[in-house]
């Protein structure tokens, strides 16, 4: 190959060269600025399909906390109404309503035999329930539904056919043995259900019922 024919292959090499590397960079820039919008819809379907799939057992979820945080706080209150009344060696009587204002229920305590009003929300009025510590300090003993959504209680099993029943200083006894008996705490979806009993001797128990059993407690008897 001639000397002309090499110098005239130099500049073509070059531009070509050239060329390639304005390709490169313009394919790189493209790749930086992001994706299309076929690209974009599709990740949109994804993410759609995937909340969908996710939302009932969210739901769920939570529908089985805000149970189980009724039941364990209904039942925690009972018991600590039982420990007030042996600690203090005065008796504690519990209160209770439902469908007050609504569809709304609750639960309270107070030291000696007549029943606080834990339908009452003002805690400075004479009939909220409270009791006071040995500090001086008071102590809120008022339980309301509205902290655990729709959760609903219902099927009051006797009670006396009262809305309250009193615990003795010396056992924790029930002072009418009478005034045993059982409450269901229902779901806000009414798939599941515990209820809730006490006995004579001041026992609480829970069990969940093998129509809605509620994972956690035992199959009532």
């Amino acid at each position: 190959m001639s000397c002309y024919s090499i110098a005239k292959l130099k500049p073509m090499h070059a531009d070509l060269l050239q060329k390639f590397r304005h390709a490169r960079t313009d394919a790189l820039k493209n790749n930086v600025n992001g994706v299309t919008l076929i690209e974009m819809l599709i990740t949109l379907i994804i993410l759609a399909v995937i909340l969908a799939l996710a939302a009932p057992s969210y739901f769920e979820f939570i529908v089985k906390r805000k149970t189980t945080g009724a039941v364990e706080n209904i039942a925690a209150l009972i018991v600590n109404a039982k420990m007030e009344a042996i600690k203090r060696n005065r008796n504690v009587t519990v209160g209770f309503l439902n469908n007050f204002d609504g569809d709304n229920w609750c639960f309270g305590y107070q030291v000696g035999n007549t029943t606080c009003d834990c339908g009452e929300d003002d805690d400075t009025d004479a009939a909220y329930c409270d009791v006071t510590e040995t500090d001086g300090s008071v102590k809120s003993t008022r339980l309301y539904s509205g902290d655990f959504g729709d959760v609903t209680i219902g099927n009051f099993v006797t009670f006396s056919g009262a809305t309250n029943f009193t615990f003795d200083p010396v056992n924790g006894l029930l002072t009418d043995t009478s005034d045993s008996g059982s409450l269901d705490v229902t779901s806000e979806n009414d798939k599941y259900q515990v209820t809730i009993a006490i006995n004579g001797a001041g026992r609480v128990t829970q069990c969940t019922t093998s129509t809605k059993k509620l994972v956690g407690y035992d199959t009532c008897s």
